[in-house]
């Protein structure tokens, strides 16, 4: 299952209801509705980041990204993106395996680390039907370096298969 097949794309306009519904019950983040980014998608990634900065300071922008954003041809851009919009960032990983599983993921992992915003990272892994992990155990964070949070969603997406 790749998160592109059910996902709108990056260029799909927030639903301006759900982060109303946010607002409304006085949460302290509103996290918008931002498709996928794929491969390539530069525009799609300033658009998300743009739109959701427009929102105001208490937005924390969602960045559903194919893993090659952290390669080392990719990642300026992604850091320069990040940089000029200046809010905290939600970034969450598509790879079928461990997201974190090659050496140009771990190291675009590190280099976002001296961005000047806020970073959490999520971890999403979608095993498959016959290696199913049981829905028990609680999900937080599994990782802390700096100012970087990784969350592993593992646990949530098996109960989705």
């Amino acid at each position: 299952m790749s998160i592109a097949e059910n996902r709108s794309l990056a260029s799909a306009p927030f639903d301006r209801g759900w982060i109303r519904r946010q607002r409304r019950l006085g949460l302290p983040a509103v996290i918008p509705d931002a498709g996928y980014v794929g491969e390539h998608d530069e525009t799609g990634l300033r658009s998300v980041l743009e739109r959701a900065a427009a929102l105001g300071p208490d937005v924390i922008v969602p960045l559903f990204l194919h893993v090659r954003w952290l390669h080392p041809d990719n990642l300026p851009c992604r850091v320069e993106a990040v940089t000029e919009t200046g809010g905290p960032i939600a970034s969450a990983l598509e790879r079928q395996d461990d997201p974190l599983g090659t050496k140009y993921a771990v190291y675009g992992l590190v280099a976002l680390l001296p961005a000047p915003v806020p970073v959490v990272l999520l971890i999403a892994r979608f095993p498959s039907r016959q290696n199913r992990v049981p829905r028990t155990g609680n999900l937080g964070p599994v990782l802390e370096v700096g100012d970087v949070t990784c969350f592993d969603l593992e646990l949530w997406c098996a109960g989705m298969n």
